[in-house]
């Protein structure tokens, strides 16, 4: 009789900790945040939009002079979805600012052959309205980012120490933003500026803090004892 003894390899180690999607159904987290984000925002902004051009458009239908008078002031027909697009946009500017935070890179790199050092907007759209258009579709690669580092954290995705190390960056640029926000100002200067770049910072600081997770994961991983060999006898 002879004893064959098998001892499993890093990478057959690796496989048993992440397995691979062939065989079993997830969830694509690299897909459904951005979809989810875009979802949010179309619920946020384009949806307000069609709301208030319908209810102007009604309003209208009961006006002489084809003029949509409401309680300030009034406006001809042809301007209000001009109207709707830039209430709604002032109005959710802060909001979707916050939510997509990262976009800022994207307005960065337009602004850069064009206006820099001052951010680029249409002229005639404020900054807020153009945010709330522009941020989210920025923002996608970084919806993308974050979904790929939920799915290292699961096990469900072998990571790359470079998807760790980037995703390890961006975590503690916003924490450092954050601290600055938080600490490095007084109370009255917190009291005068927009509160929305707190709550972006300090959830994109959260959002972020997945891949430092999944480096910890990796880790304690590693350090699991390795099975023992399987010794099969003939």
């Amino acid at each position: 009789m002879s004893r064959f003894t098998f001892r499993p390899t890093s990478h057959q180690l690796s496989r048993l900790r992440y397995p691979s999607s062939v065989h079993t159904q997830r969830i694509r987290f690299a897909i459904l945040l951005p979809l989810a984000a875009l979802a949010v925002w179309y619920f946020l902004v384009p949806a307000q939009i069609g709301l208030i051009w319908i209810q102007l458009q009604l309003a209208a239908r009961h006006s002489t002079d084809g003029t949509v008078r409401l309680r300030n002031f009034s406006m001809p027909r042809d301007s209000i979805l001009s109207f709707a697009v830039m209430s709604v946009g002032m109005r959710q500017g802060d909001t979707v600012t916050a939510l997509n935070m990262p976009g800022l890179f994207g307005e960065v790199l337009i602004s850069l052959p064009t206006t820099w050092p001052e951010l680029w907007h249409p002229s005639l759209v404020p900054p807020e309205g153009w945010r709330s258009f522009c941020f989210p579709f920025f923002c996608l690669p970084a919806w993308w980012f974050i979904g790929r580092g939920l799915e290292s954290l699961l096990g469900w995705r072998r990571p790359h120490w470079g998807t760790l190390l980037c995703g390890t960056i961006l975590c503690t640029a916003f924490l450092v933003g954050l601290l600055g926000l938080t600490f490095g100002e007084s109370a009255a200067e917190r009291a005068n500026e927009k509160q929305f770049m707190l709550y972006g910072v300090a959830f994109w600081t959260l959002a972020f803090g997945v891949f430092p997770a999944a480096w910890i994961h990796r880790w304690l991983t590693r350090r699991k004892p390795h099975p023992e060999p399987i010794k099969i006898s003939f």
